[in-house]
């Protein structure tokens, strides 16, 4: 840990810092899931608001209703380049915790959360360089296993105005400024997890293949049986928003083509008769 850090667990310092010019927001989402789902992914997201950001350390923390959500933590990972980061670390992470007694938070009898740390490994050169154009960008995925999917997923970020009363550590991001030097961003928004299962008409007769996934250009959806007269597939980045619709009816296969778009994670969603939803996967896309 470096001295970014150090209002927070107190320890010794080799940076310098400032104070950044930048707001950042900050939100929770989780993968679409079923009823049928035991488990999903959690994406810690960022965004900043003004000018280009060169990310430097980074210091998450929020809560989380434990009596319907089990963390996997040998799957967290940051998704920023390995090039520039060490790759996410839980320093602390408390899950059933009984803070009722706080009376805070509405899950605060079987209260989980954790505190995550990114760490900048080039000190000379920076990192992950975000612009407001960018909008929301994953930094890093957690796995949750879920109890009853039934029960919406609830996630609270740590934050003075809404769970002061638990803790005085809070969210913490840098900016890299120079050589050993970085400045700490001011928090703009919070925007916390409150998800539920999607319900979803599965056809259990009709084998749908989606891919290449991971891909570097394109992704292909097939079935083999052909798509009904009235099938679509949809194209959406992981805020739902929509980006393409192809009509796909009495056809083996179709083609999306990802060249236009920039690398990330994307939702394909494959509609196999009068709007039931068959499929719905998560592609990663990364520019060849």
């Amino acid at each position: 840990m470096r001295n970014l850090f150090s209002l927070i667990l107190a320890v010794s310092c080799c940076y310098v810092i400032g104070s950044a010019q930048n707001d950042l927001s900050y939100r929770l989402i989780a993968d679409a899931y079923t009823l049928d789902d035991e488990n999903t992914t959690i994406h810690i997201q960022i965004k900043v608001d003004e000018t280009a950001l060169n990310l430097a350390d980074q210091y998450y923390r929020f809560y989380y209703d434990a009596s319907n959500m089990k963390l996997n933590d040998q799957n967290t990972q940051t998704v920023l380049p390995t090039a520039n980061y060490h790759n996410a670390t839980i320093i602390e992470h408390v899950e059933g915790l009984d803070a009722s007694r706080v009376g805070e938070l509405a899950y605060d009898r079987n209260l989980g959360f954790i505190n995550l740390y990114i760490e900048l490994s080039d000190l000379t050169m920076g990192g992950t360089t975000i612009t407001p154009q960018d909008k929301w960008m994953t930094v890093a995925t957690l796995d949750f296993s879920i109890d009853n999917t039934e029960k919406p997923l609830i996630a609270t970020w740590a934050r003075i105005d809404r769970t002061k009363n638990y803790t005085s550590a809070y969210t913490l991001v840098a900016e890299w400024v120079d050589t050993d030097a970085v400045a700490v961003t001011n928090q703009k928004e919070y925007n916390d997890l409150y998800a539920h299962a999607t319900v979803s008409a599965v056809s259990k007769d009709v084998e749908i293949m989606i891919g290449p996934n991971p891909t570097a250009d394109y992704v292909m959806v097939r079935n083999i049986q052909g798509f009904n007269h009235d099938a679509i597939v949809v194209l959406r980045d992981m805020n739902g928003y929509l980006l393409e619709t192809k009509d796909i009816a009495g056809n083996t296969e179709a083609t999306i083509v990802l060249s236009n778009y920039t690398s990330g994670t994307y939702l394909v969603e494959v509609t196999n008769g009068v709007n039931a939803k068959v499929v719905t996967e998560k592609i990663i896309f990364t520019r060849s």
